[in-house]
């Protein structure tokens, strides 16, 4: 992202934060869950990570990890 552009992302958190989206699930240390936008399988959800970045090997390892860690949990 160029400098002054907004993440989207990082917006919609904002929105989740000021209990503006109906379709959170769940609230996690290191993410937000929410509902998918295409249901294609019933359910279907995504995580949102707290901390911007572009990928999670930006993220410091730990915090990195414990997303990881977040995102299997979901998963199973």
């Amino acid at each position: 992202m160029s400098e002054g552009e907004s993440c989207g992302i990082c917006a919609g958190i904002e929105r989740i934060r000021a209990g503006a989206n109906p379709d959170v699930v769940a609230e996690l240390q290191h993410c937000f869950v929410v509902l998918g936008d295409a249901q294609f399988y019933r359910g279907y959800c995504i995580a949102l990570a707290k901390t911007h970045a572009t990928e999670m090997f930006a993220l410091p390892r730990p915090e990195a990890l414990a997303l990881a860690g977040e995102v299997i949990a979901l998963a199973e």
